[in-house]
C-alpha cells in the first residue's frame, strides 16, 4: 500500500495492490469525502488488433493516410489500441462510434505522431 497526503487530512491518496494479485486499486479523500475505490485498467483491458487481421500496412509512409484507410476495420464502441507493424512499426489506439461517422485516433510513430478524428465522416488532422 502506498499513502500520500498533503496538508494534513484535506488531501489523502491510497494505492493498493493486494497480496498476489496484479490489479491495482486507488482511493481519493478530498475535503473529507472519500470518492470510492476504484481499480486500475491494465494493457490487457485494452481490444489488440494487429496488422494481419486489418490487412494492410503503412508503405506510404503517411500515417494519417494510413489511419483513414484503415478507419472503417477499426472496432466501434470501444477503446482500442493496436500494432501497425511496417519499417516505421507504429502504434495507434483510439475510439470510434456512430456507424464509424465519429471518432479520434492517437497514432504515434518514430518520425511521426499526431491525431485523425472524424466528425459526420469528414476527416481532420493534428500533427503532435
Amino acid at each position: 500500500m502506498i499513502i500520500a497526503n498533503y496538508l494534513s487530512d484535506s488531501w489523502i491518496s491510497l494505492i493498493v495492490v493486494p497480496y498476489a494479485s496484479s490489479k491495482i486499486y486507488t482511493n481519493t479523500k478530498y475535503n473529507n469525502t472519500w470518492v470510492g475505490w476504484a481499480e486500475s485498467a491494465t494493457k490487457d483491458d485494452l481490444p489488440n488488433i494487429f496488422t494481419a487481421q486489418l490487412g494492410t500496412s503503412n508503405l506510404e509512409g503517411n500515417h494519417a493516410t494510413t489511419i483513414k484507410g484503415l478507419w472503417n476495420s477499426f472496432p466501434e464502441n470501444q477503446v482500442f489500441a493496436c500494432n501497425l507493424v511496417d519499417s516505421n512499426n507504429f502504434c495507434v489506439c483510439g475510439y470510434i462510434y456512430g456507424n464509424h461517422k465519429y471518432g479520434a485516433v492517437l497514432y504515434l510513430a518514430f518520425n511521426d505522431c499526431g491525431i485523425v478524428k472524424c466528425n459526420n465522416g469528414t476527416f481532420s488532422d493534428t500533427k503532435l
